[in-house]
């Protein structure tokens, strides 16, 4: 793959910073990243962003509807 130097930099700091957030969701209580993931499935309407996005390689949006369904979960009244 042919890009800038520029844009393979930045992509080796989105590689660092998965790394980095994989490691966080390691961190996580086993019982409630459990409970996370049930609420997570009920929220379909970023779900359904995440995984278009995931299926025409669109890194930015999919990232998008993650935070947007992290967001939604910290939000949420349970």
């Amino acid at each position: 793959m042919k890009i800038k130097i520029e844009s393979r930099m930045s992509l080796m700091k989105m590689r660092k910073l998965l790394v980095e957030f994989l490691e966080i969701c390691n961190g996580v209580n086993e019982q409630d990243f459990k409970t996370i993931v049930l609420a997570s499935q009920k929220d379909k309407k970023n779900i359904k962003g995440i995984l278009d996005n995931a299926l025409r390689g669109n890194l930015f949006m999919l990232v998008f509807f993650l935070r947007e369904l992290l967001e939604s979960l910290l939000n949420s009244s349970d």
